[in-house]
């Protein structure tokens, strides 16, 4: 019985692993992509800072698919690992 409990806890702790990899694998590549849509588009600030150096950006108002399915994956893995700590506890 035992044994059954320390397998489930590897097991959980390799998924959590795999997760905290793809999780960094995206915010990796959001960071990438979002250097290179600064480039292309330079008009994406908000205008929601005193000095245009501090503005935030606007990536969804391009509709760019890719950032879009990027954000989802990324809101995903991040409620996914919150409900997996809420539930630890």
């Amino acid at each position: 019985m035992q044994t059954g409990a320390v397998r489930f806890g590897d097991e959980n702790n390799c998924h959590s692993e795999a997760a905290r990899r793809r999780l960094e694998a995206i915010c990796n590549r959001r960071q990438i992509l979002e250097a290179r849509l600064r480039t292309h588009y330079p008009n994406l600030h908000n205008g929601d800072s005193l000095f245009p150096e501090f503005d935030s950006e606007n990536f969804s108002a391009i509709g760019h698919r890719g950032y879009a399915r990027l954000v989802r994956e990324l809101q995903t893995l991040q409620n996914r690992s919150t409900i997996a700590q809420s539930s630890r506890s």
